[in-house]
């Protein structure tokens, strides 16, 4: 919004540009053209200058739509299974996934899972996801990106002492598909990846994931200014993904990175003729839960809770039925580190499984977690729901001092 605008203009600018927005999610054309018609006759009769357009043509150019939603697209979602789909390849109303479409001795029935609100084209579920190509080519457009992005090559260098990421062993050595230094080349970014989860408001049980990518080139004075963060997406609620399903979500920006690793042309600010840009994501900056599930390990309640190593740790008791791993008297001379093709191995052998008693064989050989007993003490008729309809009321009737912290309400599976 320029600054230069009148307090009526900009006023008119945020009413346009909130009906734009509301109209692309929730109203036709028609019915968002009626709406600004109305706008329009209401301001006038209360004697404002302002002037609001009546077409919603006229009114995503007013507002810069088309360049604001540029590289914004939606995938649909199933509430069930949590699979994710490009709308332009999808030629069913019904949720397609088969969870082991590979299993020799049964045919797997699809998820089947309605897709869409009954017969409307609205989705049940939505990932909006903003692609990192776009996202780029806006940035490098800005008049001093490309300055900034460079400017860690002449930083004041003392030996021994680690100032910032640039100082850092990953940044100084990894390499690019030619076996050189991947910064070696100007306009070589090294990114971050954070993936959280919120909730939206206070006083709802509803929980919605943030993916984002942070440029590490930049000064540690604007690296982290919204202006500088890519929000590559947000994953619907109401809760969080399994350690699978997220997966689902972070595979159309995967492919993005792989394709910018390799580099792409794109027009900057000091060459609009295009520069080659490539990307590279150095590392993944979450908390221990969330960066377990984006990196494919399992949590640090599993059998093998480190990724770093092999370890089978001892298990101690929590209460009944319950355990956590023993941490202590770790043997610091004699563990394996887990190296890269035996997690490329271990995890191509959970793909391919073809039944999930062997996905969760694996996860006990390689790292699980002890909420898969729960399930297997479920399905052999150890847990009821009468069994957890008593724990849950055994739990509402402990009196929790005021100093804690709430606690859910019920107990499930």
């Amino acid at each position: 919004m320029d600054e230069e605008m009148t307090n009526d203009q900009q006023l008119a600018y945020l009413l346009v540009l909130y009906l734009v927005l509301f109209q692309a999610k929730h109203l036709s054309v028609e019915a968002g053209e009626d709406l600004l018609a109305f706008l329009s006759f209401f301001v006038r009769a209360l004697g404002h200058g302002m002037e609001i357009p009546t077409k919603i043509s006229t009114a995503r150019t007013m507002v810069n739509y088309s360049s604001a939603s540029s590289g914004v697209s939606r995938f649909l979602v199933c509430s069930l299974c949590r699979s994710v789909y490009d709308t332009g390849s999808l030629h069913t109303r019904q949720c397609p996934f088969i969870r082991f479409a590979n299993n020799p001795h049964r045919q797997e029935r699809p998820c089947g899972n309605s897709l869409f609100v009954g017969s409307s084209l609205k989705p049940v579920l939505e990932f909006p996801y903003n692609s990192i190509v776009e996202t780029l080519k806006k940035f490098f457009v800005r008049p001093n990106f490309e300055t900034e992005i460079e400017q860690w090559r002449g930083r004041y260098v003392e030996e021994g002492v680690l100032y910032d990421i640039y100082d850092g062993r990953v940044w100084n050595e990894m390499v690019d598909s030619t076996g050189e230094s991947f910064v070696s080349k100007r306009r070589s970014l090294m990114v971050s990846l954070n993936v959280d989860w919120f909730q939206p408001s206070d006083g709802m049980h509803y929980s919605c994931g943030g993916v984002y990518l942070t440029i590490n080139n930049l000064p540690r004075s604007s690296r982290m200014k919204v202006s500088n963060i890519i929000l590559v997406g947000m994953i619907p609620g109401p809760g969080e993904p399994t350690d699978d399903q997220l997966q689902n979500f972070l595979r159309p920006m995967i492919a993005e990175l792989n394709t910018l690793y390799g580099g792409m042309m794109m027009p900057t600010y000091q060459n609009r003729n295009g520069e080659m840009v490539r990307v590279a994501l150095m590392s993944v900056n979450c908390d221990i839960p969330a960066a377990r599930k984006v990196a494919g390990f399992m949590g640090q309640s599993a059998h093998k809770a480190c990724n770093k190593c092999s370890t089978v740790f001892s298990r101690i008791s929590t209460g009944a039925n319950s355990t956590k791993p023993d941490f202590s008297d770790f043997d610091d001379e004699h563990w394996i580190l887990r190296n890269n093709t035996q997690q490329r191995q271990e995890a191509y052998a959970w793909l391919n499984a073809t039944h999930i008693t062997q996905q969760r064989t694996l996860q006990t050989d390689t790292g699980s977690t002890p909420k898969r007993m729960v399930e297997v003490w479920v399905d052999h008729g150890l847990l009821t729901t009468a069994d957890f309809k008593a724990m849950a009321d055994e739990s509402a009737s402990i009196a929790i001092p005021s100093q804690y912290c709430k606690i859910s309400k019920g107990i499930q599976v």
